[in-house]
């Protein structure tokens, strides 16, 4: 099976390097918008099968340009959903590393992070829900193209979990391929 994870267009947030996760619902701006009808464009030849989406706003508008299309229908899947920071949605990256210290931003790229006694999600469990939905897809979609629209934190994880070269930076509206 090939799999084309799609990161979201833009948002607000994205833009001030606010810890969005899960708890955090924002947006497409108006960038991310162009973004995602961009989308539309650059995956117009590929024959995918099914389109599977995180329920979140960005992720969910940005795969409804791709469904319009394409006229297919969008599967939400929670897990597909970014990590949960907990208590730290909402706030930036300098603001945590101010007072929690530079070693969570470093804990954060190298995929070790443990936002757990902040009330959110570690690596681990983030990675357990993601080989849950692989080994779904793997037998429901035997050797189709599936697309699946998503965050970076999650398509960082991807990488490392199917051993594909992890990216220094998953920019927005990106497209990233696995084979299964």
């Amino acid at each position: 099976m090939q799999l084309i994870v799609i990161r979201h267009g833009q948002t607000d947030h994205n833009v001030g390097r606010v810890l969005q996760g899960q708890r955090l619902d924002d947006p497409l701006n108006a960038v991310g918008r162009r973004e995602a009808q961009a989308l539309v464009s650059v995956l117009a030849d590929e024959h995918i099968a099914a389109l599977y989406s995180s329920p979140l706003k960005r992720a969910r508008e940005t795969a409804e340009a791709l469904a319009g299309a394409r006229l297919l229908p969008i599967v939400f899947r929670p897990e597909l959903m970014e990590r949960d920071f907990g208590e730290l949605s909402g706030q930036t990256w300098e603001d945590v590393m101010a007072v929690h210290g530079g070693h969570m931003q470093e804990q954060n790229k190298q995929l070790r992070y443990d936002y757990t006694s902040f009330g959110g999600e570690s690596h681990e469990q983030v990675r357990a829900r993601l080989r849950q939905l692989l080994e779904e897809l793997a037998a429901y979609h035997g050797g189709d193209a599936v697309a699946a629209v998503t965050h970076g934190g999650v398509i960082r994880l991807l990488h490392d979990e199917l051993k594909v070269e992890l990216p220094a930076h998953v920019p927005n509206a990106s497209i990233h391929r696995f084979e299964l």
